[in-house]
Order: C-alpha cells, then sequence, then structure tokens
C-alpha cells in the first residue's frame, strides 16, 4: 500500500513540477519522503523545488542528502557546486565542480561553471584552457565558444573573439549576445605576416605532448604552429619551416626530412634520446638503436643535415654537439590549463607505490624488483600500482592481490590521471649510457602531482634535485621507501618542494 501511495505522491509532484507549480510540487516531494524515508530522487526533487522558490539553504541540505544516498551521482555533485557558488563559497563550490567532472568526464555544464568561477575571480589561464579543452574535446559546445570569445574581447584579441562569436551564431543564428558582440567588436585588425611552420609527432607518444607546446610557443613568436600526426606532400607548399619529433620512430618523417631536403626547406628535429649509442643489452637496440644499422646511419644523416636539434636533457645536449651543426638544450615544460593536472586524487585508505612505464623500460624496473618484494611483504598495507606493461605487473603476481593493482595506459593523455593514484612514485633506470641521457621529465610529472618520487642517480634527477629521495643501490631502494611510507609528513614536504621546481617550468 505504501509503495502505490509513494508512487502517486511522486507522479503527482511530477506534474506539478512539469507546470512550474513547485509549491505544490515540493508539497506532494514532502509527503513522499514522509510515506518512504531515504528516496534521493525525493531528496533531489526537494532540493530543485526548493531551488526555484528561492530557499537555497533548503535547497543545499536537501542535495546533500542526496549526496550521501548517491555518492557516484555527477548531477548531484553539480548541484551542490550551484548551491555553494550561490551561497557565496567558492571554494566549496570549485570543489564540487570537480567531483562532478571526476565522476563524469564529459559533464560539459560542470566544466563550463568551474571556467566561470576561475573567470570570475581573475585566473584566467586556468579558466581559459577549461573552456578550450572543453571546445577541444566538444566542438558543437556554443556556450564554451561564447565565453571564450568574451575571454578574447576583454584581452582585446578581437580577431580570435570575432572567429568565436561568428562561429557561435553559424550554429545558432538566433544567438542575439553574440550578434551584439559583434556589433560592438572594433574593425578587425590587420594580421601580421606569419611564419608557418609544420610540426610533426606521432599520436599518442610524448612526443605529441612535447610539440603541443612547442606549436604554442611559436605562436606567441609571430610564427604559426600546426601539429600533424603525418607528413604530405602538399605542406611543402603551404610552409615555411618544418620540425619533427623522433622523425626515426616514424617513415613518413624521415621521408618527409628528406622532401625537405630536395626542396631546399629548412627543418629542425626535436629527441629525446641516445639513440645512436643504445647499448647490446637494451630492448630498443635492434629496434631503434646501432642494431639497427640502417636506420642508425639515417638517423646520423638527418640530425647532421638539420638546421638545429633540440633535446630535453643537457647530457643528451652535450653528447650531439659532434653530430650536429646546432644543438638546443629545451627542458621538458607542462600546460598548467589542462584540467587533468588537477584532478583530486581518489580516496584510498593502502600506501599506493606506482611505477609508468612500457616494455622498454620494463627491466629497468625489474632490476629492482627483489627490493620491491621486500618492501612490500614487510608492509602490507602498501600497494604496487604498475600502469603501461602488463608483463611488468605479471612478474609480480606473487604479491596478495590487494597489494598489486594493474592500470592499462593508452597513452601519454592517461598520465596525469594515472599519478593522481601514487602516494610515491618509482623511477629506477640501469645505469647505461642511454639511460644516462635521459631528461627530468618524470620528476616533473611527479612535483606537478606533488608526488615524492624515489629514483636512480641519473645525471637530470641530480641536477633537478628536489621532491624525492636518490636510491644509488639496493639498501638504497629499500631504505627509501621505508623513509616515506613511515613519514607522511616527509611525503608532503617533498611533494611540496617538487611541485615548487614545477612551477618553474
Amino acid at each position: 500500500m505504501n509503495t502505490i501511495m509513494f508512487d502517486e505522491l511522486v507522479e503527482t509532484a511530477n506534474e506539478a513540477a512539469s507546470q512550474e507549480n513547485w509549491s505544490k510540487a515540493l508539497e506532494y516531494l514532502e509527503k513522499a519522503n514522509l510515506c518512504q524515508p531515504g528516496q534521493a530522487g525525493v531528496f533531489c526533487g526537494m532540493g530543485t523545488c526548493y531551488l526555484q522558490l528561492n530557499q537555497p539553504e533548503n535547497a543545499l541540505q536537501s542535495f546533500l542528502q542526496a549526496a550521501d544516498l548517491l555518492p557516484e551521482s555527477a548531477d548531484v555533485q553539480y548541484n551542490l557546486g550551484l548551491l555553494y557558488q550561490l551561497s557565496g563559497n567558492e571554494e566549496a563550490a570549485l570543489a564540487a565542480y570537480q567531483r562532478a567532472v571526476n565522476l563524469d568526464n564529459n559533464h560539459w555544464t560542470a566544466w563550463k561553471s568551474m571556467a566561470v568561477l576561475y573567470l570570475h575571480n581573475e585566473e584566467w589561464e586556468q579558466g581559459v584552457g577549461i573552456l578550450a579543452s572543453i571546445i577541444r574535446a566538444n566542438p558543437e559546445e556554443i556556450d564554451a565558444k561564447f565565453l571564450l570569445a568574451q575571454c578574447y574581447e576583454l584581452g582585446e584579441d578581437y580577431n580570435s573573439a570575432r572567429l568565436l562569436y561568428e562561429a557561435v551564431l553559424k550554429e545558432q543564428p538566433e544567438h542575439q549576445e553574440a550578434r551584439a558582440a559583434l556589433d560592438r567588436l572594433p574593425l578587425a585588425v590587420p594580421s601580421r605576416p606569419f611564419n608557418k611552420v609544420a610540426i610533426y609527432a606521432q599520436a599518442g607518444t610524448p612526443g605529441e605532448q612535447r610539440m603541443q607546446m612547442v606549436a604554442r610557443a611559436l605562436t606567441s613568436q609571430d610564427k604559426l604552429g600546426h601539429l600533424f600526426h603525418l607528413f604530405s606532400i602538399d605542406h611543402l607548399d603551404e610552409f615555411d619551416h618544418f620540425i619533427f619529433s623522433q622523425p626515426h620512430l616514424a617513415g613518413d618523417s624521415m621521408n618527409g626530412i628528406l622532401a625537405c631536403l630536395r626542396a631546399k626547406k629548412t627543418y629542425g628535429i626535436d629527441i629525446d634520446g641516445d639513440y645512436l649509442q643504445i647499448p647490446p643489452s637494451h630492448p630498443a637496440y635492434r629496434l631503434w638503436g646501432p642494431g639497427n644499422e640502417q636506420l642508425n646511419t639515417a638517423l646520423a644523416f638527418v640530425l647532421k643535415e638539420a638546421a638545429w636539434v633540440s633535446v630535453p636533457s643537457q647530457e643528451l645536449a652535450r653528447r650531439l654537439h659532434g653530430f650536429a651543426r646546432d644543438v638546443r638544450f629545451n627542458p621538458p615544460t607542462w600546460d598548467r590549463r589542462d584540467p587533468e593536472w588537477r584532478i583530486p586524487a581518489p580516496a584510498h585508505t593502502m600506501l599506493q607505490v606506482g611505477w609508468i612505464g612500457t616494455q622498454i623500460e620494463r627491466q629497468d624496473l625489474l632490476s629492482i624488483r627483489e627490493d620491491l618484494m621486500r618492501f612490500f611483504r614487510s608492509n602490507p598495507n602498501a600497494r604496487l600500482i604498475i600502469a603501461g606493461d602488463q608483463t611488468a605487473y605479471n612478474r609480480f603476481v606473487s604479491l596478495p592481490h590487494q597489494q598489486r593493482e594493474f592500470k592499462p595506459l593508452s597513452s601519454w593523455k592517461d598520465i596525469p590521471r594515472v599519478l593522481a593514484q601514487f602516494d610515491i612514485l618509482l623511477v629506477p633506470w640501469q645505469q647505461n649510457v642511454f639511460n644516462l641521457a635521459r631528461s627530468d621529465q618524470a620528476l616533473l610529472e611527479a612535483g606537478i602531482r606533488q608526488i615524492p618520487w624515489v629514483a636512480s642517480p641519473i645525471p637530470a634527477y641530480t641536477t633537478w634535485g628536489a621532491g624525492g629521495l636518490i636510491a644509488s643501490n639496493s639498501d638504497d631502494w629499500l631504505t627509501a621507501l621505508q623513509q616515506l611510507a613511515v613519514s607522511p609528513d616527509l611525503r608532503k614536504q617533498l611533494g611540496a618542494a617538487g611541485r615548487a621546481l614545477a612551477e618553474k617550468r
């Protein structure tokens, strides 16, 4: 009987709400709540009614009760954010919007609300970054385009503002605010001539991330950088300069360089490792190293002919000076506008120690396997998370199931989300000539997330100098991990030091 009465009360409330009779809807929802207490949908409905009746305090309490019953609901978290924002509690609002997008990464309304909050507080970089990310992911998002156009207008970039307002009107001709904005904009400012630069990187690779930053930097230098995943012969007529990331790993890039040489077009190369000196014991020796003589010879040739070569470590720059005419040290950087770096750490009770890598780095991790096994056996509240290489994970299956976890890694874009789950980052490297030329990319990423690390003593890491502990031998690894395991304060202190260094990049 109670169920029938409850359903009738809810149906009556829904009919009243459809007619915007919020008082009547609330009345029947309150009766439904008395009939069957603790129904999340009833609390959400009551919260909506209170909001429409201009009773935000009561609305907030209703949605808080709904959140207790539906902790995985992105919509409930969004409504909490909205109510916190209405009450002036912007910090709580931002946290609620962040929870909403963590639960549903495509909750565009929550993303837009976050962006508006940042813009309201004149945190332009974060707000504009979120809006740009929304538009990249969902090109039909009109509200985000309009908000971004307003940002450009405020920054007196009238050409960009005009393009976005026109894009809004193309999709929604009745958008009166966009039409009014176009009418008030000054006449278009003539653009200065730009050098057009074609940039090439394989999709999903760290090189793609690095080249995205290069394209952005070029645009700020009166050049136009366009990022491509594949070279096309048509680009020779369209672009003035060319940049190739890791060309020896992509056959079309090597063909592109040869086409540039024939057309007498200048090109630069960005390369992240000393592939000319990979040792025979390394798994990449026969793939990209001296074990592939034809590829190694081709790489040496395109390095020699390049107008310049950029590298992410000083040690690599020193080595390549004998192979290229102009070698530039260009350290790793990061995009502060990327909302993925602001994802809060998921709640967990165990100490989570993580490693990220592929089959190429597998032997480096396995070189400290016994040290890790000793650590986890003596710390049953610690969990090993391995991201990327399933085979490496399989070498630790003798650990109890609750002490190990595997995370797939499809591209570099997954790294911020994976790192968010770590309390300590492992960065082991065998001391060979190839690894000694690596960059500080991993420590930069740990610093962004304020994660302490334990790492091998390669030059880039000892130069970085803060945020973690260096481990030179087996005893060092075990000691460093034990130190961090027993001291949350030390982890926090090192994480803050790493973040301070990351902010300088």
